[in-house]
């Protein structure tokens, strides 16, 4: 009996902490958040930021990212008018500007030949953003080209979407110019812990990926 009542409670505890299963993009979708607190990193070619953050939408059409870098002070990192296909100029002391200069000079210093790298990268985040936002979020039409893999048809742009059940694990991809992507992983996305967000900037070169830029975000606390 005491026996039978350890492997029943074995069994509870298994399925408690059991992965929620996800079938498609819209399954996806709801599991992914970009509002939270917590630790971040930042790299584009030689330089890097490390910092702490508050994330969130405090409005439906604006995601605002509010950065303490140790030396440097606070920084913001703010997208508005989420409900337009292309993202407002940055706003003074904006860090989205600094964004955008660091991938030109990456770009220029390196020969990539790519100086709009960084304008590319703002436009999509900010559909990425767009597609996440908690109210008012983009419609999307998805289909299924490979196993666990989707092409999604949202507001006139593609974007397609990948699902790793084995490791809990989301990728969300949109074309850039020429052999340039910008991916989104989502870490620990049905596991009851903390969620980690990548964004990258991934160029493509005699079948190899290099990462021009790298920011993760390490989600303690979520809103």
């Amino acid at each position: 009996m005491k026996r039978f009542l350890i492997a029943c409670f074995v069994l509870l505890v298994g399925c408690a902490h059991a992965p929620t299963a996800v079938s498609n993009p819209e399954g996806l979708r709801d599991k992914m958040s970009m509002a939270g607190q917590g630790k971040a990193r930042l790299e584009i070619g030689s330089e890097s930021w490390v910092f702490s953050f508050d994330a969130g939408f405090p409005v439906p059409d604006r995601w605002v990212m509010a950065m303490r870098i140790p030396l440097q002070g606070e920084e913001v990192f703010a997208f508005d008018g989420l409900a337009e296909a292309v993202p407002p100029p940055p706003g003074e002391g904006d860090f989205r500007a600094r964004v955008v200069q660091a991938l030109r000079h990456t770009s220029d210093e390196r020969k990539l030949g790519y100086p709009q790298a960084g304008q590319d990268f703002v436009r999509a985040l900010h559909r990425l953003l767009a597609l996440l936002r908690p109210a008012g979020r983009v419609a999307m039409t998805c289909r299924e080209v490979v196993a666990d893999g989707w092409s999604c048809l949202h507001a006139g742009q593609v974007s397609r979407w990948f699902w790793d059940a084995r490791k809990s694990e989301a990728r969300i991809e949109f074309a850039l110019r020429g052999n340039w992507r910008m991916a989104a992983h989502f870490k620990n996305l049905t596991a009851p812990v903390f969620e980690r967000v990548t964004l990258e900037v991934i160029r493509r070169a005699e079948e190899t990926d290099h990462v021009e830029l790298r920011q993760e975000l390490f989600f303690q606390t979520r809103h």
